[in-house]
């Protein structure tokens, strides 16, 4: 793929995927801040995607898609002594993925 290709599709996927192009802030330094949190969300959705969501349906996915079919979906939340609990829906459509990814970060810790 050619390089500016290429980089065309990652700043669609930064735009797309994270909202990254938003600049809603009325200070210069708030909206810098503000776009160096949607990088970091955006290198945590590839490291997703590259690493823990290998070898699934969404190995190839974009981030828009990633975002809606697992981030997007309603969770509960319990928040222990010692850590936060998110339970995802018992038959969520992407359990399979879901499963994948953690499997993949407790092997990782």
């Amino acid at each position: 793929m050619h390089l500016c290709v290429a980089s065309h599709k990652l700043l669609r996927q930064f735009k797309e995927g994270v909202k990254g192009e938003r600049l809603s802030c009325h200070t210069f330094n708030a909206n810098r801040m503000r776009i160096f949190l949607h990088g970091m969300a955006y290198n945590l959705m590839l490291s997703l995607r590259d690493r823990a969501l290998k070898e699934t349906t969404l190995e190839k996915a974009t981030l828009l898609t990633i975002r809606e079919r697992i981030l997007l979906t309603a969770v509960s939340v319990k928040v222990l002594k010692t850590k936060v609990v998110i339970e995802y829906p018992k038959y969520h459509p992407m359990h399979e993925e879901l499963s994948h990814a953690l499997r993949f970060y407790r092997r990782a810790a």
